[in-house]
């Protein structure tokens, strides 16, 4: 299915033979996600093999509106967001910041998430990862990564309702994920939002590693297989390396070896 800019395909009417474009869930209702996620093995959008280069990837979009989960009321937007937590923690570890992104639509994009963002955060966490050359390479690692989940609600229907929505979601976070978590309620906005991101089908999760500088540089969606996991990790290193030269790690190739990335952007039209 070729899906245009604009969440749009064209549709050929059998009675009159035209052919017009119109908007995607229009066309196929609501069961065709459905169908998606089984034509696709549950991922619409495949994750990339290499770290997609500067030239190519795209810069986050604009999604304004946010809240965060913690007592906070204070709206916020992406990814300014974003951007404002990265400079916090540059101007403790003097390195830019990478960014996991995860995106959920629904329960069950929800239950999807933890299999990127649990690995890829005790990656990070741990102190005494082998991988890194020593112990303050290790701390300053997990000063340059954060994490943010992003729970998007659309239809007016349930906009009356987000303060219950809210609260139900709050009672089950933890209070430590609260203020990474962040809610939206809308239609208008996130049309764009989603069409940029290639996120069609909205019966799954997404998840996006973001430079120092906001430019998408992985994209993936589903369940995390092993090997997605840690291409992620890896990738995640490779973009600290970028940013902070002084983060060092070895492998098989050597200590400190750099990985030129080759590979187009991820995100594909479907």
């Amino acid at each position: 299915m070729n899906v245009l800019p604009g969440n749009l395909i064209y549709k050929k009417y059998k009675l009159s033979g035209n052919t017009r474009k119109i908007p995607l869930e229009l066309a196929h209702g609501y069961f065709w996600m459905l169908k998606d996620l089984k034509n696709t093995n549950q991922k619409p959008t495949l994750s990339n093999e290499q770290l997609i280069p500067v030239r190519d990837a795209q810069l986050f979009p604009t999604l304004k509106g946010l809240n965060t989960l913690d007592d906070s009321n204070t709206e916020v937007d992406l990814p300014l967001f974003f951007q404002e937590k990265a400079h916090q923690q540059q101007s403790r570890s003097g390195a830019g910041n990478i960014t996991l992104v995860a995106i959920a639509f629904r329960d069950n994009g929800f239950k999807l998430m933890p299999t990127w963002t649990t690995p890829f955060e005790e990656a990070f966490q741990q102190k005494n990862d082998d991988s890194l050359a020593s112990s303050s390479s290790s701390s300053s690692s997990s000063n340059t990564v954060q994490q943010f989940h992003v729970s998007i609600t659309e239809g007016l229907f349930v906009y009356p309702l987000r303060g219950i929505v809210r609260r139900i979601m709050k009672n089950n976070t933890p209070i430590s994920q609260q203020s990474k978590t962040l809610t939206y309620f809308g239609t208008k906005e996130v049309m764009e939002f989603r069409d940029v991101l290639r996120m069609h089908n909205i019966m799954t999760s997404y998840v996006f590693l973001l430079d120092d500088l906001g430019r998408v540089r992985f994209a993936g969606s589903g369940e995390a297989s092993d090997d997605e996991v840690k291409r992620l990790i890896k990738f995640a290193k490779e973009l600290i390396r970028e940013s902070d030269p002084t983060f060092i790690t070895t492998s098989s190739s050597g200590a400190g070896a750099k990985r030129r990335p080759t590979r187009k952007s991820a995100i594909k039209r479907q």
